[in-house]
């Protein structure tokens, strides 16, 4: 038997009862989001005290805003140094040095980005 995939869109129609206010204002009435969106996420145990994360996404375009879809990558590794310290090295955004988003006009760039973390517990 062979395997079948299905394509699932959602679609979206709104709107307000008579007298009412939209609080996301412009957002709602334009239906402003991208019309895909596929996250694949990985946390892994690769040592005794050490972690990874992979994060990978593509996110659909916004035409009414001249937005193109993207994919990108995060990836953070997590080193537990004892049961309460752990230090960590994240990059955030891998793909591209810049990508463009918008939840509404106007559109922002989003930079590739890293930290390093450390985190006490007590």
């Amino acid at each position: 038997m062979a395997a079948r995939s299905r394509r699932r869109i959602v679609r979206k129609d709104f709107a307000l009862k008579p007298g009412e206010q939209d609080i996301a204002s412009i957002q709602t009435v334009l239906g402003h989001d991208p019309r895909y969106q596929v996250f694949l996420r990985s946390y892994m145990d690769l040592a005794k005290d050490t972690e990874l994360y992979v994060g990978l996404r593509e996110i659909g375009p916004l035409s009414d805003v001249a937005v193109p879809s993207y994919f990108e990558a995060d990836v953070t590794l997590g080193w537990h140094v004892t049961p309460r310290f752990e230090v960590s090295v994240a990059g955030l955004n891998l793909v591209h040095a810049f990508h463009a988003e918008a939840t509404q006009p106007p559109v922002h760039s989003i930079p590739r980005s890293y930290y390093l973390g450390v985190r006490w517990s007590f």
